[in-house]
């Protein structure tokens, strides 16, 4: 067989999230092609889509820096310089400075990780629901589109999960590995993003945490630019019933009395429709994020847990880390190479962070007076 370039192989990315976008901008800017050989499949209709934000850490900016996006320069990201962390009575427990910190919305980042990439490269409407494949070996995947009755298949030489938490894509490559159920975290969150002027600037560059004094319940404030805001309540689901459908303001009306007046005033502005309960899954990520010519990046292959704030970051990671190897590929051979390298430089720093996430969440449910140095994270 001939030479096989990434240029002349076909790529097919699952989801058009953070990994999945970042990876297609990356591979296009590596000269991989346009919308003949790089396809992002999304089942959504629309890139506006609903969504909170991320805190983007230091290493995330140096993987945005990679895709050619600076998020400060570019008005969509705001600077964070330090967090306050306050008791429920207002009383003020901690300061501490932060750096490399910058708050950023999703639909803005994702909106800047797809501009500038050719026409068809990102198919909407597009939701995944198998594949074809001979052993390891994918040969084509099938997506539901729209209202169509029947299934339309595409084929690629190499397929990449990046459909998020509930991932298909990582049940199709663990297959052949006993099956473990997804656990809910015993960690959820309530999250809201909204436009609120008066609050993003009275918090200026400060992210504010207050926590409840019985513990294992907090309220977080985020400015982001252009005026907007996300708050997020985090609660121990153990000992605060998550609520059912419609009973969201109700249970913050319940447990936010004792709260300072500005977390109430908040959340109180914001519109019943816009709060969502996040209820985040807690499992190890696969002992490979590979199998045959199957790939997985982003939630796909490590549902972090929140705290440590590495969602988002790790992703973009991922993204260039993968599109770096993928256009090293210059003969077919060279394929399982890449990917192997890939698992082996992203699984490590993976683990540790689920480990990190996990520990901080075993100290957010203890007495307060154990979980006050909490790491503060940011909901997705």
């Amino acid at each position: 067989m001939g030479p096989l370039g990434l240029s002349e192989m076909k790529v097919a990315v699952i989801g058009g999230g953070v990994a999945g976008l970042a990876l297609a901008r990356s591979l296009c800017r590596g000269g991989a092609g346009g919308g003949e050989r790089i396809n992002v499949f999304e089942r959504s209709t629309t890139m506006d889509r609903q969504g909170f934000g991320f805190l983007v850490l230091e290493n995330g900016q140096r993987a945005l820096q990679s895709l050619g996006i600076d998020v400060l320069a570019s008005g969509i990201g705001h600077a964070l310089e330090r967090v306050s962390i306050l008791s429920s009575c207002g009383r003020s427990i901690a300061q501490h400075p932060v750096t490399h910190t910058i708050a950023v919305d999703r639909p803005s980042l994702l909106r800047a990780l797809a501009d500038g990439l050719p026409r068809g490269v990102i198919q909407f409407n597009h939701r995944f629901e198998a594949f074809e494949h001979d052993r390891d070996r994918m040969l084509s995947a099938s997506f539901a589109c729209g209202g169509q009755a029947t299934l339309v298949r595409h084929s690629a030489d190499v397929f990449v999960g990046a459909d998020g938490v509930n991932s298909r894509c990582r049940a199709h490559l663990t297959a052949d590995r006993p099956s473990v159920p997804p656990r809910r975290a015993r960690v959820n969150e309530i999250v809201a993003c909204v436009h609120l002027p008066a609050v993003a600037a009275t918090l200026g560059h400060r992210f504010v945490k207050v926590l409840d004094p019985s513990g294992g319940f907090a309220v977080g404030l985020v400015p982001l630019a252009k005026g907007r805001v996300i708050w997020f309540v985090q609660f121990d689901s153990h000992r605060f019933a998550p609520p059912a459908p419609g009973a969201i303001s109700s249970f913050l009306d319940t447990h936010l009395r004792s709260f300072p007046q500005f977390v109430r005033e908040t959340i109180e502005a914001t519109h019943p429709s816009l709060p969502h309960l996040w209820q985040p899954l807690d499992i190890d990520p696969p002992p490979r994020l590979a199998r045959g010519n199957l790939v997985l990046a982003g939630d796909a292959a490590h549902p972090l847990l929140p705290f440590t704030s590495q969602g988002a970051n790790t992703a973009l990671e991922d993204a260039v880390c993968l599109s770096e190897q993928l256009l090293a590929c210059r003969l077919p051979m060279d394929l399982n190479r890449a990917l192997s390298i890939y698992h082996h430089q992203r699984h490590p720093s993976l683990k540790r962070y689920l480990h990190a996430g996990r520990t901080m969440a075993a100290q957010f449910v203890r007495p307060p007076a154990e979980v006050e140095s909490t790491s503060l994270p940011l909901a997705k």
